[in-house]
């Protein structure tokens, strides 16, 4: 059956209408033609081709609780490839593949290096974007689309996007091997809550699972550094403890540095992959693919 218009054109057409139907803005078919410069029954007009070429909805729903069918998310998919092939034909060059990332520094130090050269491999033209960041702004960037995917740590699934669990973390205690808290057979949050804090910067998730459990208990003074590394220098020096959390089977370490599992005392936490749109491209979908078998 030849398509009745420029299949590319309505496909371009969709593609965007589904991007801003995706991230709920209002009035996606009125942004969308201001965008494609046509007049809104033109481009309605378009999207009832499409349907009727498909042979089903690409979208259901009125104004707000307008959305994209799982027809219409396989569609953009295809839509989103078409308009990169055509860009990259367009310059006399491979399709420009971007991959946008962001994730807490767990993430970005010890496992994204392994797999993000593996899916570097797998898709040489790949332009990687990757950014450390805490959960809250992962997903504030996630909905206002600056991001593409994101690692979340969270108590519950992540509402409002599309998930899928990547792994539970546990939390450690740091003290210095040399340190009385390091003799104590058995830890509690009493003890730890009397001990010189070394945390990273507020608003951190680590930070706020400590101090849910050891401000009440009287634990205030502590020291602010950025980043694992210098944590761990100054635990080595007798300055105070230090939490971090880490993947199961990722134990951090340093050769003056006593590392001791106090999962069991803290709010539990899990590793979420998100992202925003109904349908994911190639190389999102090997990323995601290989960091849960990870």
């Amino acid at each position: 059956m030849q398509y009745p218009g420029d299949l590319f054109e309505h496909l371009r057409a969709f593609e965007i209408v589904a991007g801003l139907v995706e991230r709920q803005e209002r009035a996606a078919f009125t942004r969308a033609a201001q965008r494609l410069s046509l007049d809104v029954s033109v481009l309605r007009r378009r999207m009832r081709t499409l349907e009727a070429f498909v042979g089903a909805p690409l979208l259901a729903g009125h104004g707000a609780a307008l959305s994209v069918t799982a027809q219409g998310a396989e569609v953009v998919g295809a839509a989103r490839r078409a308009v990169a092939l055509a860009e990259g034909l367009r310059v006399g060059r491979p399709p420009r593949q971007r991959f946008r990332l962001a994730c807490t520094g767990t993430f970005l130090s010890e496992i994204l290096p392994p797999l993000l050269r593996r899916l570097r491999g797998e898709f040489p033209e790949l332009e990687l974007r990757v950014a450390r960041r805490g959960s809250h702004a992962c997903l504030s960037m996630l909905r206002e689309d600056e991001l593409d995917m994101a690692i979340v740590r969270s108590e519950t699934r992540p509402v409002g996007v599309s998930s899928a669990f990547v792994g539970k973390d546990r939390f450690f205690v740091a003290t210095a091997k040399r340190s009385k808290l390091a003799t104590v057979k058995k830890l509690t949050k009493e003890a730890l809550a009397k001990e010189p804090l070394i945390g990273y910067t507020l608003p951190s998730a680590t930070m706020k699972r400590v101090n849910s459990v050891l401000e009440p208990l009287g634990s205030t003074a502590w020291i602010e550094v950025q980043g694992k590394t210098a944590t761990l220098a100054y635990v080595a020096e007798g300055l105070g403890i230090a939490f971090v959390s880490a993947l199961e089977g990722q134990v951090p370490s340093h050769p003056r540095v006593l590392v001791r599992d106090v999962t069991s005392l803290f709010p539990p936490s899990s590793f979420w992959l998100v992202w925003k749109r109904a349908s994911l491209m190639p190389w999102e979908s090997a990323f995601a693919a290989a960091l849960q078998r990870s």
